[in-house]
């Protein structure tokens, strides 16, 4: 089930401009997730082939825990260090 969706205007995965490159909604991280639907109260999975830095997960558990999610956990299979 997919709660969250990157916005038609943030760059796709891959590569990314550099931040002077992004406009001002691609430039702001907390501005390239949306959400698909409510996720007040829910205790929420996330789960990722492989997280590299850790920024898109972080990313879009802020965006739960701050609409009201009750606990985010984020399951991998594969982790770079």
């Amino acid at each position: 089930m997919r709660l969250a969706s990157r916005r038609p205007d943030s760059p796709a995965s891959g590569r990314r401009p550099t931040f002077a490159q992004c406009p001002p909604a691609q430039a702001e991280p907390e501005n390239a997730f949306q959400l698909e639907f409510a996720v007040q109260g829910l205790h929420i999975a996330l789960v990722d082939d492989v997280v590299t830095t850790g920024s898109t997960v972080a990313e879009i558990s802020r965006l739960l825990l701050r609409n009201g999610a009750a606990t985010v956990q984020v399951w991998c299979l594969c982790r770079t260090l």
